[in-house]
């Protein structure tokens, strides 16, 4: 019927960027380890795989268009992250 299926418009669980910025803030270092280095390191990984944030302030009034992002973003292709089109119906 050409209508979007949204039952699973939101994914599960967190997400990548999430996950490094858990990374980042809890990480223990031993203390011989560089630790400023370290984080910086961490934040280089994601920077290399593409994560980056933009906060709510940044990108939901309007005119607030971004290049690189937005509120319901998932992936770097807009179209690949939107739910699928439900061509079952």
């Amino acid at each position: 019927s050409g209508e979007l299926d949204l039952s699973q418009a939101y994914a599960e669980g967190i997400g990548e960027y999430d996950k490094l910025a858990v990374r980042w803030l809890y990480q223990k270092f031993p203390f011989d380890v560089d630790e400023k280095g370290s984080l910086q390191a961490i934040v280089k990984d994601g920077l290399d795989r593409g994560l980056r944030f933009l906060a709510h302030s940044d990108n939901t009034f309007e005119g607030a268009a971004h290049p690189t992002a937005s509120v319901w973003d998932n992936g770097k292709d807009l179209v690949e992250g939107a739910p699928a089109r439900n061509e079952s119906s």
